[in-house]
């Protein structure tokens, strides 16, 4: 695989990342927040590395880092449900849900525009995810 593909690839990890981390910042707090961001960077650090690294070994594993990160929210689910506007919360719920469908397409290379694809629904998901952060901000 061409190092731009592996790169543009590993490119998802961040641009998901930085979209949960106002998310965790604004609803959950103190210990679990910094527990959560944690975990969600260096999944995505790791992530990066593997699908960066030229044999692609371990590409079963750089995609279980990224449901982990889409369902890195379970984690501290008390927290998020006691803390959380109904609209946020299904909000949320959405953008996990875009995001587990959209990772269906991620390696199916036979499909036609599997990327562009599987882009979309990562774009839905930051959406989503920024609107629920929007909500919370908004909401008295």
């Amino acid at each position: 695989m061409p190092i731009l593909k592996r790169t543009d690839q590993a490119a998802i990890y961040p641009l998901i990342a930085c979209a949960f981390s106002p998310f965790a910042l604004i609803v959950v707090d103190g210990q679990i927040s910094f527990a959560l961001l944690t975990f969600v960077w260096l999944a995505a650090v790791a992530g990066m590395v593997l699908n960066v690294e030229p044999s692609q070994r371990f590409r079963k594993f750089s995609l279980a880092l990224l449901v982990m990160i889409g369902w890195a929210l379970i984690g501290a689910a008390d927290t998020v449900l006691a803390t959380i506007s109904k609209l946020a919360l299904n909000m949320v719920i959405a953008c996990v849900w875009i995001f587990s469908t959209g990772l269906l397409f991620i390696r199916w290379d036979a499909l036609p525009f599997q990327n562009a694809i599987w882009r979309i629904f990562v774009l839905l998901t930051i959406s989503c995810l920024y609107a629920a952060v929007f909500i919370e901000l908004t909401t008295p």
